[in-house]
């Protein structure tokens, strides 16, 4: 009798799955929970740093100088153009979070109608249990953060 092979082992099908099992859980073990603090403060900063940006954004776009004012006290940073023509108002990422006053301060941040920041310097921003050191640089207006 002459034996044909028209499917797999039970062998073969048992390592198949187990490495599919073992591909399909590995990406589970790696991606940190969306509700942990750390993830929480990381995406503070980078919503903060979207936000100056895009005030960054709005001055080259209308042709205005804007600035962003935080208010520690009412949780709420402000993008605006003038005292009273506020473009963005927007609450604090996190409760417990507050800004710090750096070399460049928290009162105001200005970019100028070409989209280049009044002044350079940088500041710190306290999200929960992590501090976040930001810099904004002259010339081309980079902005870049770094967790302390």
């Amino acid at each position: 009798m002459k034996q044909t092979p028209n499917g797999f082992t039970l062998i073969e099908n048992l390592v198949v799955l187990s490495i599919l099992a073992t591909l399909i859980l590995l990406p589970l073990v790696r991606i940190p929970h969306e509700m942990s603090p750390d993830y929480q403060s990381d995406f503070a900063a980078q919503q903060i740093k979207a936000d100056l940006l895009l005030a960054q954004q709005v001055a080259m776009s209308s042709g205005r100088p804007t600035s962003v004012r935080f208010d520690n006290t009412r949780k709420e940073y402000l993008i605006r153009f003038s005292f009273y023509d506020v473009y963005l108002s927007k609450a604090y990422p996190l409760d417990e979070m507050r800004f710090e006053q750096g070399s460049l301060g928290t009162q105001s941040i200005g970019f100028l109608a070409s989209g280049h920041p009044s002044r350079s310097g940088s500041f710190i921003i306290q999200a929960g249990n992590e501090r976040y050191h930001f810099t904004i640089y002259l010339g081309k207006g980079m902005i870049s953060y770094t967790k302390l």
